[in-house]
């Protein structure tokens, strides 16, 4: 009875498990930093890739202004793909895009991103760091 107890255990245990093979090589906690076009940094904020490399979160693209999400997803290559907008829903204001990358377990990225609707400034560069 302890054996079929013990088989029972971990079958759950790693029938729950996300497969190696399926989850993003770049999965985990990442802190950003964007600086829109004029070189002014905007406050930092983190972003979350789970196993199946889609994120999301939100972030203030000034400081005073509303608060813009941005959701997306990266590739096992490291290409990230994302998007502003108003609320999780889907109406798009803008795109956040980059390259992921690890060398010598260091995981890093860069990118650029652009808001269409809050203005001229409302562009930039990111960069990103993996803890």
């Amino acid at each position: 009875m302890k054996k079929y107890i013990i088989l029972l255990s971990l079958i759950f245990l790693y029938g729950c498990e996300t497969p190696l093979n399926d989850i993003v090589a770049f999965s985990g906690y990442w802190r950003i930093i964007c600086q829109n076009n004029t070189g002014t940094q905007l406050p930092e904020f983190s972003i979350v890739i789970n196993d199946d490399g889609t994120f999301s979160n939100k972030m203030k693209i000034y400081p005073n202004v509303d608060t813009v999400f941005v959701k997306g997803a990266v590739d096992n290559n490291g290409t990230l793909v994302g998007q502003f907008c108003d609320s999780l829903a889907t109406y798009t204001t803008g795109n956040f895009s980059g390259t992921l990358t690890e060398i010598n377990g260091i995981r890093y990225g860069s990118g650029t991103w652009i808001d269409t609707v809050r203005g001229a400034n409302s562009r930039g560069t990111w960069t990103g760091k993996s803890n």
